[in-house]
């Protein structure tokens, strides 16, 4: 089935809010253990997507990356490794993402060398 024939069939367009980008109030509670150091319900997901994103991508399972790709879309989580980035993430991880969008020839934002390094940067 081809991308028109998706969308011409009525019941698929009969889809939850999250998949045409409505944010949800609160992050599924199988996430708490990806937000291990922050109070996990004070976490806004519209508000704080870049780390939801970060974070999910990095330590999350393969439905909670299926969660984010639905609640935020390819295009935001592409916009995120594209302009904004994160200490957090390896570059195993960057390199899989710039597989996925096709992206190898994109400049991408990277954290300093002595970041890389450590997560306390006097520590050797």
């Amino acid at each position: 089935m081809g991308t028109a024939a998706h969308f011409d069939n009525p019941q698929r367009r009969q889809r939850p809010a999250t998949v045409w980008g409505v944010v949800p109030l609160r992050l599924p509670k199988r996430l708490k253990r990806v937000f291990w150091n922050v109070d996990f319900g004070r976490i806004d997901p519209a508000r704080d997507a870049d780390m939801v994103i970060a974070r999910v991508v990095e330590h999350g399972t393969h439905a909670d990356v299926l969660w984010i790709l639905r609640v935020y879309g390819r295009g935001r989580i592409h916009s995120f490794f594209r302009d904004v980035g994160s200490p957090e993430i390896t570059d195993r991880t960057v390199a899989f993402w710039r597989a996925v969008f096709r992206a190898e020839h994109e400049s991408w934002p990277r954290p300093p060398a002595w970041r890389k390094s450590s997560s306390a940067p006097w520590i050797d």
